[in-house]
């Protein structure tokens, strides 16, 4: 029977590399070790759960009018009370999670897959190809958010879409920027020219080879997004060039009870809270994903 073989010498076997363990077992010990990157991990799964399931989780229909009730303060028909219009705000504030989600997901996901292809494709090929992308996407970015959602409302009227698109394109220059950092460090690596020597495509390279070692920052980007894609949205609707009513948008709610938050404080409240608690939980799982998937830490 083969014995393992142990160095005595201390000098060596400080040098000695840990025991290699699976990068997802090592990232949810990481990430049950770290009490705030849990707490936004379960405040972030809590959002999803409750926009998946808003029909079942909601008493009331969210667009339901009741004047006789309206302003009714939190009870056991109505857990948040109702608005000026009698409607109830638990329904509302379940029934907004679920538009925030839709918002948040569909606007990163496609300013993930064209600033990601963007950005990697300029980098790889570089010289004047890459500098005439990289000045397209400071013209972009410099745009405002607001304005371009007036230009989109204008273009195609006041729907979710229009909002979903302009959050989108802002965002679509921040990530082609950063993985062209990260594509122009590993583009000269040894595994990149071995790649070349062998005869593989500049594509199979570029999308095989070098995109799965810059995940990592996109992933903690993309968290980011997320949460002030959130803001941008109940900003927008509190503005009235958002999400078009009567769906409940809780930037629709703070807009509608401004002006009766001093005699009805619980109008604006829960919405505020329900902004305040999800945009806070999903840059706490943000900020704890960038320590866990941070490359320094695996050998700790």
């Amino acid at each position: 029977m083969a014995v393992a073989r142990t160095d005595a010498n201390p000098s060596i076997r400080q040098f000695q590399v840990p025991e290699s363990r699976s990068p997802w077992r090592r990232a949810w010990r990481d990430l049950w070790r770290s009490k705030l990157a849990l707490f936004g991990f379960v405040v972030t799964i809590i959002l999803v759960f409750v926009a998946f399931f808003a029909p079942i989780l909601a008493p009331l229909d969210p667009a339901n009018i009741n004047i006789a009730e309206r302003f009714s303060l939190p009870s056991a028909e109505h857990p948040l009370g109702t608005d000026n219009f009698g409607r109830d705000i638990w329904s509302r504030v379940i029934y907004g999670a679920r538009i925030s989600l839709q918002v948040g997901v569909t606007s990163v996901i496609f300013a993930l897959i064209l600033g990601v292809s963007i950005g990697a494709i300029a980098a790889y090929i570089g010289g004047w190809v890459d500098n005439a992308v990289m000045r397209i996407m400071d013209a972009v970015l410099a745009f405002p958010s607001i304005m371009l959602a007036l230009l989109l409302r204008f273009v195609l009227g006041p729907s979710i879409t229009s909002v979903m698109l302009a959050i989108a394109i802002i965002r679509i220059p921040i990530f082609a920027r950063t993985i062209r950092s990260s594509v122009l460090s590993e583009r000269e690596k040894e595994y990149v020219e071995a790649a070349r020597a062998i005869g593989q495509t500049h594509l199979r390279i570029l999308f095989r080879h070098i995109l799965p070692n810059a995940l990592a920052p996109l992933i903690v980007l993309s968290t980011v997004l997320f949460a002030n894609a959130i803001i941008i949205e109940a900003s927008l609707s509190f503005l009235g060039i958002g999400t078009p009513p009567p769906k409940p948008s809780w930037g629709i709610m703070l807009s509608d009870g401004r002006q009766f938050m001093q005699d009805y404080p619980h109008v604006v409240l829960f919405p505020g809270l329900a902004i305040s608690l999800s945009v806070l939980g999903i840059n706490l799982l943000g900020d704890g994903l960038r320590d866990i998937l941070d490359p320094r830490e695996v050998y700790q």
